[in-house]
């Protein structure tokens, strides 16, 4: 099947019994292939045979795809190999990642986009100059010690890592990383019980005068 691949394409399409793919019609090489499960996801075609999966349609919008794909096609042409230069951008830092690819992202897609930023470069110091392939539940799961040892709420704690979770989501769907690293990590139990607490013989008189 050929078209532009589009927002509107993507509302259309359905899937089938198998397998199927749509090559653009205004960038040769630039594909989406629909999985009969209704998954989507980019690819670009650079040779016979070879190929890279840009990421999943419902985490990276079609311009932003063409994007990555003429990207991928711009280094072909020139000679360079596109898995060796994909794999130099997987190597950035997750303070890279955050500036040029989570928070652009985020900036289109999430209200509290300002405050997730901030939460995530604030409050995971440690992470910021680590590869994204560096992270593990090993790492995260010190810094949720450290954190909860340092009398934060479990609540507070798990809203932090939420974060940190949904933007390695990201790097995953994005094709930065072949799998969540931090999918084995949980968040902390909160304790939902509220503290019983007695009224005083003051407090007991005035609340009868009330």
């Amino acid at each position: 099947m050929q078209a532009v691949i589009s927002n509107s394409l993507l509302a259309k399409l359905q899937p089938g019994d198998k397998p199927f793919e749509v090559r653009d019609t205004s960038l040769k090489g630039f594909l989406l292939r629909v999985q009969p499960s209704g998954v989507m996801a980019y690819y670009v075609e650079y040779g016979r045979g070879k190929r890279i999966r840009l990421g999943r349609a419902d985490a990276l919008i079609p311009t932003d795809a063409r994007r990555d794909a003429k990207l991928v096609l711009g280094d072909a042409y020139h000679g360079r190999d596109p898995k060796s230069a994909r794999r130099q951008g997987q190597a950035e830092t997750f303070a890279d990642f955050i500036d040029h690819n989570y928070a652009p992202w985020a900036t289109a897609n999430i209200r509290s986009a300002k405050s997730t930023i901030d939460r995530l470069k604030k409050n995971f110091p440690d992470l910021q100059r680590k590869k994204l392939h560096e992270i593990t539940p090993w790492i995260v799961e010190k810094w949720r010690t450290g954190r909860l040892k340092s009398g934060l709420r479990p609540s507070t704690v798990n809203r932090d890592l939420d974060d940190l979770k949904s933007a390695m989501g990201k790097a995953v769907a994005w094709g930065l990383l072949d799998s969540h690293p931090l999918s084995s990590v949980r968040r902390s139990r909160v304790d939902s019980r509220a503290a019983v607490r007695f009224l005083s013989k003051d407090e007991e008189i005035r609340l009868r005068s009330a």
